[in-house]
């Protein structure tokens, strides 16, 4: 399922983060549904989905948090057939779709208890805390920077 691709694709970012001390995070979103595929471009082919469903993942993708996994009440209903655990985010507002419940992935059950491999909130605090904690080691370095009179400029990526 591309849902073991998203929890991978976490554990991966993790450890990208860790061996090279960059903090980058993802905002994921699922969906299901019809879609329409194939090669457009005479000069330059490329491959492309258009549809309903995709538009509704993208709007999973980018009104999420970082760090979380979100997707439609539909696809929660369908993912806790294989075991997987949600929590409610609550009511969005979807272009062109208007208020959808929203669900973040929180895990996959195993015997009663959540995977804590999988933990998205777990993970999300963390984060949190680790963000709080490099914040304030770049206003260190940078009021270090200052006093010497050299300047510095720092540029944060989060897609």
């Amino acid at each position: 399922l591309l849902v073991e691709f998203a929890f991978e694709l976490k554990k991966a970012l993790q450890s990208i983060n860790e061996q090279s001390f960059n903090h980058f995070v993802l905002k994921m979103g699922i969906n299901h549904g019809p879609i329409t595929a194939g090669v457009i471009g005479a000069r330059k082919p490329h491959y492309d989905i258009w549809g309903n469903s995709v538009n509704v993942a993208s709007r999973m993708e980018s009104t999420g948090k970082a760090g979380c996994i979100q997707v439609t009440e539909e696809t929660c209903a369908i993912l806790q057939n294989f075991g997987y655990i949600f929590e409610q985010r609550g009511l969005v507002s979807v272009k062109g779709k208007g208020q959808l419940m929203t669900y973040y992935l929180i895990g996959k059950g195993v015997a009663g208890n959540v995977n804590p491999a999988y933990s998205t909130m777990e993970t999300l605090k963390e984060e949190e805390e680790e963000e709080e904690l490099a914040a304030s080691d770049q206003q260190a370095l940078l009021a270090t920077h200052e006093q010497s009179g050299s300047s510095i400029t720092t540029t944060e990526s989060v897609h």
